[in-house]
C-alpha cells in the first residue's frame, strides 16, 4: 500500500487542484467590471514618439 489507497483517490485528488484554481479564476474575473475597465481606458494617455528626436546617450 502506498500514500494512496487506490487510482480512484488519486483521480480525485489530482481532478481537485484545477478545478479550484478554475473556481478562483471566475471570481477573480468578477473584480473587473466593464464599467471599470472603459474608466481606465478613458484615462490612458497615448502618444506618439517623435521621429526626430534623438534618444539619450548612452554613458559608461
Amino acid at each position: 500500500m502506498g500514500i494512496v489507497p487506490h487510482g480512484d483517490c488519486v483521480t480525485r485528488l489530482v481532478g481537485a487542484i484545477p478545478a479550484e484554481q478554475h473556481d478562483e479564476w471566475t471570481e477573480e474575473r468578477r473584480h473587473f467590471a466593464l464599467d471599470v475597465l472603459h474608466r481606465a481606458r478613458l484615462n490612458l494617455i497615448i502618444t506618439e514618439p517623435d521621429p526626430h528626436e534623438q534618444p539619450p546617450a548612452l554613458s559608461a
